[in-house]
């Protein structure tokens, strides 16, 4: 994949990451204050379970279950805080990661996200792999 291309996946998945953010903000802010806490938890929660074997996608190789188990709620952690700052909410910004949970538990234990030095280092490893190419 050439940088070009690599540069336009990433600006496409950060217009469509953004557009569901806004889509679940817009849909839970519809709903009473006093529902909202607890639907944010529960969307956290579903977004951090990874699908049972018969909902894989056929055709394509799998993710192996500990990088489901890992990588699910990072995403969701990240995409609900999101969603609670488009709603004028506190994000929960959880310090460290559960590896190996694939259990349903309260969303603050399930839903961890990496620090932002882990993030930094993403960033700069994904940069200097494009610099090579």
């Amino acid at each position: 994949m050439s940088s070009d291309q690599v540069a336009k996946l990433a600006a496409t998945i950060e217009v469509l990451t953004g557009a569901v953010h806004f889509l679940i903000a817009e849909r839970v802010a519809a709903q009473p204050e006093a529902a909202q806490g607890d639907l944010l938890h529960i969307l956290q929660r579903a977004f951090s379970t990874a699908p049972r074997p018969e909902e894989a996608v056929t055709g394509r190789s799998a993710l192996t279950p500990g990088d489901m188990a890992l990588w699910m709620p990072i995403v969701a952690a990240g995409m609900m805080d999101e969603v609670r700052r488009q709603i004028g909410r506190q994000p929960e910004g959880v310090t460290h990661i559960v590896l190996g949970r694939t259990s349903p538990g309260p969303a603050s234990e399930v839903a961890e996200r990496p620090s932002r030095e882990r993030q930094r280092s993403a960033i700069a490893h994904f940069e200097a792999g494009r610099a090579v190419a």
